[in-house]
């Protein structure tokens, strides 16, 4: 009969034994439509039933009928008793419709892996251990066929060149908690137990960069992480750090859902392409997934060096130095451009100093630290935090010019207004010099914003004035007649005061004792009396002691 009680008919049985007078016993007969066969007339005796195995059938188990008998041997029952006037029944061999466990093992796009090998393990029906051995056809495809009802295990090697994806149990059902096994797969009689599935992945991947905003410098060292779940539901989380290069990478991949975060790296600023420092990836199997980058920014220190007169200076070398955050030691120089200002970019975040290289021909004058901060020195701004990512702006260094300053006037003392004054000559950088002014109100007369150098002071003789005498001042000069002061000599920052111009008017008037500061007053007026009176003379001074009062016509 086979698996499902029904009979097989046509089934060749053959009987053999030995008769109880010792004589040899042989008969054939096929079973019935019913699948039962019969053997008659028989003499007490030993005897044997072998089935011959009907076409399309497993074999099955066999059973020993009423008397009993042998069933060792594969479909025979041997040694069966038989008394006189007994019928032995139940004799019976049973088969199984073929049944069979098929499945594939793909790839992510679902196209079948060949080659691979698949081995079927198990007990059958019968309680006989199983293993066969097959592997995958050009399609990706697999079978294992003519199996007995059982339960059973198919276990996958695991193909070079790929990752290990999911696994599925087929249409019977299955276990798949275990890697590359599909287990206890129950098959019954006459059943095609399908669809028992092995997914495999071609490697994917996921690269990019960090650089700096603008001119593309890698950055080393930067922590990246790889989280996310693959497509097994496994979480993922792998971290990585950028080469010299800048670049990262992470290889042999599944297809998944990622996400690259980027940690921030110490002194530099979020970027323009990636600001949120994170990217999220859909990835399938074999994908390379390429420049996924992230952008870093840098910052500056700059400032302007200007005279106390609002004017840019040029060439002036400004040094930078300090410690980054990363521990590294910076030393910069540079120099301010045409409008007096100077930059240092592409800083990455510390403490810093600027350092100014004191300008020639100008006083040590002020400075002023920018928007982040720092203490002021005469030629340097120290403790300059500089955070990353951040411009610090307007660290500003004033030099000191010198002014070139006197007066004209009478020989009364009495200022003189108007007066065209002149200065001219060669700053210490070689720079010619020529200015003019005219004196105020009090007959006093500036030149601001002087470098120091050697400088020629001449004035314009006024309407109605005859010149007296040209005094040099405070830095010294000479005389040259008496409208020019030469050789006034201007040190940095240094003010040249009280070069002076002495006038009388061309109408002659009487000088009285009262007018003449004999006594008394600084020793500075005392020499400018006893000149201005070699240059009147002794004969109109003592007119002027006969005739005390008025004018002499």
């Amino acid at each position: 009969m086979d698996d499902f009680g029904n009979g097989i008919a046509g089934v060749e049985i053959v009987l053999s034994g030995i008769d109880v007078n010792g004589d040899p016993v042989s008969a054939s007969t096929t079973t019935d439509a019913n699948g039962d066969y019969w053997f008659t007339n028989l003499l007490p005796g030993a005897y044997e039933v072998a089935e011959t195995q009907p076409t399309g059938f497993s074999d099955g188990a066999e059973a020993a009928g009423s008397t009993g008998g042998d069933i060792s041997t594969n479909d025979v029952i041997a040694d069966i008793p038989l008394a006189r006037g007994q019928d032995s029944v139940d004799n019976d061999f049973a088969e199984y419709r073929p049944s069979g466990i098929a499945g594939s093992v793909v790839d992510q796009d679902d196209v079948g892996i060949a080659d691979v090998t698949l081995t079927l393990t198990g007990t059958d029906v019968n309680g006989d251990p199983v293993s066969l051995t097959t592997t995958t056809d050009a399609d990706g495809n697999y079978l294992f066929g003519d199996l007995l009802p059982g339960t059973y295990t198919v276990t996958e090697t695991h193909p070079s060149g790929y990752l290990d994806g999911h696994e599925e149990a087929g249409s019977t059902g299955g276990d798949i908690s275990t890697n590359d096994v599909i287990a206890d797969i129950p098959l019954q009689a006459n059943e095609s137990s399908y669809g028992h599935d092995f997914h495999e992945f071609v490697p994917a991947s996921i690269e990019g960069s960090v650089f700096v905003d603008g001119d593309g410098e890698p950055i080393a060292g930067v922590v990246i992480t790889l989280t996310g779940t693959d497509v097994n539901g496994d979480p993922v989380e792998i971290a990585t750090t950028t080469d010299t290069d800048g670049d990262y990478s992470f290889a042999d991949l599944l297809p998944g859902s990622y996400v690259v975060t980027e940690t921030q790296p110490d002194g530099y600023g979020a970027g323009a392409v990636t600001p949120n420092n994170s990217i999220s990836i859909e990835l399938s199997g074999g994908d390379e997934s390429t420049d996924n980058d992230f952008s870093e920014s840098t910052g500056s220190i700059s400032g302007t060096v200007t005279d106390d007169q609002g004017r840019p200076l040029v060439d002036v070398e400004i040094t930078l130095t300090g410690t980054d955050v990363n521990g590294v030691d910076i030393e910069l120089v540079t120099t301010t451009n045409s409008t007096g200002d100077y930059v240092f970019g592409d800083m990455v975040g510390g403490d810093y100093t600027v350092t100014e290289t004191q300008p020639d021909g100008y006083g040590p004058g002020v400075s002023a630290a920018g928007s982040t901060g720092g203490d002021d020195g005469v030629n340097d701004i120290v403790g300059i935090e500089l955070p990353g990512g951040v411009d610090s702006v307007d660290n500003d260094f004033v030099e000191e010019t010198s002014t070139v300053s006197g007066v004209v006037r009478d020989d009364d003392g009495n200022p003189i207004a108007g007066v065209d004054v002149s200065l001219n000559g060669t700053d210490v950088n070689g720079d010619l010099v020529a200015q003019s002014t005219t004196t105020g109100s009090d007959g006093s007369y500036v030149f601001p914003g002087i470098v120091a150098g050697s400088y020629t002071i001449s004035q314009t003789q006024p309407n109605g004035y005859s010149s007296v005498i040209a005094i040099p001042g405070s830095t010294g000069g000479s005389v040259d007649g008496t409208d020019i002061i030469t050789s006034v000599t201007v040190g940095d920052g240094e003010d040249s005061e009280d070069n002076d111009f002495v006038e009388t008017r061309t109408a002659t008037r009487t000088v009285t004792e009262r007018e003449l500061p004999l006594t008394g007053g600084s020793a500075g007026d005392l020499a400018r009396v006893a000149m201005l009176l070699a240059l009147i003379g002794g004969p109109l001074l003592l007119a002027g002691r006969r005739r005390r009062e008025g004018d002499i016509a």
